[in-house]
């Protein structure tokens, strides 16, 4: 149903959103490689357009 799926892409952002503050709580260089992994190396243009590092 298109509810479930806009509550389940709710839910992915807010997942995000906290997967992005904790990564900030980390080093610098530690952020640098989460990254670079694979899964996050698409979010990290984003978050880093939202979240400036040093913000």
């Amino acid at each position: 149903s298109k509810l479930r799926n806009r509550s389940h892409k709710v839910g992915v952002l807010i997942h995000e959103a906290n997967s992005i503050r904790k990564m900030k709580l980390n080093s610098f260089n530690d952020f640098s490689k989460q990254c670079h992994t694979k899964n996050s190396e698409l979010y990290f243009y984003e978050s880093a357009y939202l979240y400036p590092i040093g913000s």
